[in-house]
């Protein structure tokens, strides 16, 4: 699998590269080829080992010290052997063997019936009934090697989490743009498995040069809510129309009752809106719109009590965003504007920035409100389009307890 990832990696980047060379007229640097990189850090050690071990220990050829202390350790261990067969024959004894006791390793053990074909070069180190234990000069020079060589290999084993990191760095721009290239083919294959779904519409993108800017959705669902097959079965798609060719119907001036699914229609045209700008197909019958540079929403109350901002601080200092920052090619959707404070001050506000927003920054916008007021101010506004939200219940029970 890591190799078919890597495959996969290799061909976007080969593309992009041939891309840059015909934009740029010359071609890119060559770097190590991705697969090499990963193959070498792949093998550069044994990581249920090091799991196990608490440590990492390098693959062969990994790291060049490290396996001249191995290399010289094996030697010693070798010699160590070939010297322990010939104090056999020195002996005469057949069944001398190395014992480690304690900290004193490779110590010759000899049995009792030996003891009297012991040279005087033996120095005695251990015993036990019916056996000595002995070193000799050879063995000392030998026993030392081995532990420099041990101690080589442990200081240079401590060095290899950094000299592997060191390396990391030295592949980190090819590492980097591995990374964001497997990112992009993820979303590849997150929106292909997603528009292979059913009732799912290819998105088309209008002429910005010769209309107005406008949005158009038929029978539009709720791209989180339809994945979710018991709450799509009760789902009610929506039609929606942002700006007619004339520019009428520019705004939608939303109302009704709590719970009627206001915030949801707004937040469903904003992710519908997104998922068509960035290649994917959507949840709808049908789908046409201008692309939008920027989405912006004003929605729910919550204040920052930290920062010092209350609920309605909050709200304002959202909404001169939007005023400051929107323009005719932005998509806005604000959820009633003005809850924060009383209905008198709330309804100024939420007229004031809706006719700003509607005639001055000519964006295309969902409203929701509670201030019906508002329907009957902008009752004449051939740029806003009245929408209301209905909800219908075959069953209703009322109950008040005191």
């Amino acid at each position: 699998r890591l190799r078919a990832i890597v495959s996969a990696i290799e061909m976007k980047e080969d593309r992009n590269t041939e891309e840059d060379c015909n934009v740029d007229g010359h071609e890119s640097d060559n770097a190590t080829p991705l697969s090499q990189i990963v193959e070498f850090f792949a093998s550069a050690f044994d990581r249920q080992q090091a799991q196990k071990d608490g440590a990492i220990t390098p693959s062969k050829g990994v790291n060049a010290e490290f396996d001249h202390c191995e290399d010289t350790i094996a030697e010693c261990i070798v010699e160590l052997e070939e010297y322990l067969q010939a104090q056999k024959k020195v002996l005469g004894e057949s069944e001398l063997r190395y014992e480690h006791v304690l900290m004193d390793r490779y110590q010759i053990e000899v049995p009792e019936r030996a003891w009297k074909k012991i040279p005087s070069s033996y120095e005695l180190k251990s015993s036990k009934k019916g056996t000595k234990r002995f070193w000799t000069p050879k063995l000392e020079v030998l026993i030392k090697k081995l532990e420099d060589a041990e101690g080589a290999r442990d200081t240079s084993r401590s060095r290899i989490l950094y000299d592997l990191m060191k390396k990391l760095m030295d592949y980190f721009h090819a590492l980097s743009s591995a990374i964001s290239s497997l990112g992009e083919l993820d979303v590849f294959c997150c929106l292909a498995v997603y528009s292979s779904q059913p009732e799912m519409v290819k998105p088309q993108v209008l002429n910005t040069s010769t209309d107005l800017p406008s949005l158009f959705i038929e029978s539009g669902r709720h791209p989180i809510i339809c994945a979710s097959e018991e709450a799509s079965s009760t789902f009610v798609p929506n039609d929606i129309t942002l700006c007619q060719g004339d520019g009428s119907g520019r705004s939608i001036l939303l109302t009704g009752p709590n719970m009627g699914g206001k915030s949801t229609l707004m937040r469903q045209t904003c992710l519908l809106t997104l998922l068509a700008q960035i290649g994917s197909f959507v949840p709808a019958s049908s789908m046409s719109f201008h692309p939008v540079d920027r989405i912006f929403t004003r929605m729910g109350a919550a204040d920052k009590i930290m920062e010092g901002k209350s609920t309605f601080l909050v709200e304002l200092a959202e909404t001169v965003t939007i005023l400051n920052n929107s323009t005719e090619h932005s998509l806005v959707i604000m959820d009633e504007l003005g809850r924060g404070t009383s209905t008198f001050d709330g309804t100024a506000i939420a007229t004031a920035v809706f006719f700003f927003l509607t005639h001055k920054r000519k964006c295309r916008m969902m409203f929701s409100t509670h201030y019906h007021d508002l329907a009957r101010i902008f009752s004449d506004d051939n740029l806003v389009s009245f929408q209301h939200m209905v909800r219908t219940s075959e069953s209703f029970c009322f109950r008040i307890r005191f």
